[in-house]
């Protein structure tokens, strides 16, 4: 990959690998910016639609590792989960890039922090911010996860999904993964669709720091 290539070889960017048990063990490269100090805020970065896989990632597309080298916080990029709006599918797809359980939310919120945080000895406080894609899917993750993130970020992405004109702009964003919205989040307006609206559940981030 490309980001890789890019930081190969830079000491301020740790290459690590997590297996996700709710993927069937999948493996998911992560990049990772340590803090100065230990005990300091872990910030999650997502990536946009087409994931490090087709250089949409934060290391390709922005200075971010200049930009947070000097913060003294811990940054995690995991680069993986291309056109998967990092959520929990009902269905499994079986296309290009999306193919078999996508279980992102799980893996982000319930099986990486732990070990991860303790392995850079970070605080017990998070952020997470998404662009394009992921602006949608960090709203998402701290709306199901009430009081887990301290502070969100969601840069050019659309929080509403529920509706005839959103649901077709996911569906033109997973085809081109291979997956359908309806594998994803089921119909159009169904329970499951909008509790992944993150317009609907807006309420449910109040108290969080918002950046839009």
């Amino acid at each position: 990959n490309t980001w890789y290539q890019k930081y190969k070889d830079d000491p301020r960017v740790e290459k690590l690998q997590a297996t996700s048990p709710a993927m069937n063990g999948r493996k998911i490269p992560l990049a990772v910016i340590r803090a100065t100090d230990e005990n300091r805020p872990t910030i999650y970065l997502l990536n946009g639609a087409g994931g490090a896989e087709q250089d949409m990632d934060w290391l390709k597309l922005s200075d971010a590792v200049d930009f947070y080298h000097s913060k003294n916080v811990n940054v995690v990029i995991p680069q993986a989960g291309a056109f998967s709006y990092y959520t929990d599918w009902l269905e499994e797809p079986n296309g290009k890039y999306l193919k078999g359980p996508q279980k992102w939310e799980t893996f982000l919120t319930k099986e990486l922090p732990g070990p991860l945080e303790e392995r850079l000895n970070a605080s017990n406080k998070r952020a997470i911010a998404g662009m394009s894609m992921s602006a949608t899917s960090s709203l998402l993750l701290a709306q199901h996860n009430q009081g887990f993130y301290d502070a969100v970020g969601s840069f050019a992405g659309c929080a509403a999904t529920a509706y005839p004109t959103e649901y077709e702009f996911l569906r033109l964003t997973v085809n081109r993964g291979g997956g359908q919205p309806e594998q994803m989040w089921g119909p159009m307006g169904s329970d499951y669709n909008r509790y992944n609206d993150a317009l609907l559940n807006s309420h449910n981030l109040e108290g969080t720091a918002l950046y839009v």
